[in-house]
Order: structure tokens, then C-alpha cells, then sequence
């Protein structure tokens, strides 16, 4: 390479660097050894802890303890992280579904993608910190219900011209610009 000034040798340097890196960091994550030891209840609650850090929502962080819970709980809360597979994870879904069929007021198709999702992301990342062997984790398929519309009476009463004296601005506004389409 032809060199014009130092600013360039240190640009070339750099990319040449990281690029060095990433093909580093590449060969490193493919064979990372599994040695950390930690049961799934440890697992569970560094994973709390590490999507806090990462400024995910208290919502959202209580969403995921309630499912990481009942996941650990599926597995056993003193099961080594090392030992779960892709069939722990099929006869979760399993029993997930089995329950929801049995009782009828248990979950349903679409909670028990909800609660995989949870599961998904608990375990990828397990995987990718080196805790546990990596597998693919397919989400079950959920068919959405359509919601009902409005009945005719009840289209009727929201369409009805408001009375101008006893209703609002607000009312009639909306009111006028629903007429209007």
C-alpha cells in the first residue's frame, strides 16, 4: 500500500485490527467451552439481572420473571443449566399446551408462544454466555383469533346523533367527524 501520512497508516491500522478482532471473536464464540457450573435457578436469575442492566422496562422485567419462574419450575429450579436440551424444551411446550387443553382455563396458543418467546431468549442467551450447549428453540404456531366487531345495535347507539344541549364539545366533534366517513 502506498502510504500518504500517518493519519492513513493509523486508519488501515485500525480496520486491519478489527477486522482481526472479529474473525477472533468468531472462531472464539463457536468454541466456547462449557464450564461455568450454575443450576437453572442461578441461570434465571443472572439473566434477570443482566436484562435490568441492559434498561429493559419494569414490565417487561416483571413479564419475564413470572415466565423464567414457571420455566424453572418445569425443570427443576436445581437442574444444572448444562444438562437442558431441545427435548426439555419440546416437552415444556408439551405440558404448556397439555394444560391449558385439560382444564380449559389454561393457556392458550397464543400465551404458550408468549411464554416460549420468554423461554427462547432465557435459553439463547444461556448459549450464547456459554452456560449450556447450543440448539435451535422454534416458537409453537398460534392461530389469532378475529375479534368481533361491534353488533348492529350496538353500532347504532355509538353512530346516534348526540343531543346538542346535554353533550360535550368533545362528543360532538367526534360524533361529527365519525359521520362524516
Amino acid at each position: 500500500f502506498l502510504c500518504i501520512s500517518g493519519e492513513h497508516n493509523l486508519q488501515l491500522f485500525s480496520v486491519m485490527f478489527f477486522l482481526q478482532y472479529k474473525e477472533y471473536a468468531m472462531q472464539t464464540k463457536l468454541t466456547m467451552p462449557v464450564d461455568r457450573r450454575l443450576t437453572v435457578h442461578e441461570a434465571a436469575d443472572e439473566w434477570l439481572r443482566a436484562c435490568k442492566a441492559k434498561g429493559l422496562r419494569p414490565a417487561t422485567l416483571t413479564d419475564y420473571r413470572g415466565k423464567a419462574m414457571l420455566l424453572v419450575g418445569f425443570l427443576g429450579p436445581d437442574r444444572d443449566i448444562r444438562t437442558i436440551s431441545r427435548r426439555d424444551v419440546q416437552a415444556y411446550v408439551a405440558a404448556l399446551q397439555q394444560h391449558g387443553q385439560q382444564n380449559g382455563r389454561g393457556p392458550g396458543e397464543v400465551s404458550v408462544q408468549s411464554y416460549m418467546m420468554t423461554a427462547r431468549v432465557f435459553l439463547y442467551w444461556c448459549m450464547e454466555e456459554g452456560l449450556c450447549e447450543q440448539f435451535h428453540i422454534s416458537l409453537p404456531r398460534a392461530e389469532r383469533p378475529i375479534k368481533q366487531p361491534y353488533s348492529p345495535v350496538q353500532m347504532d347507539y355509538l353512530l346516534k346523533e348526540p343531543i346538542v344541549k346535554k353533550c360535550t364539545f368533545t362528543e360532538l366533534k367526534c360524533w361529527f367527524c365519525v359521520s362524516l366517513i
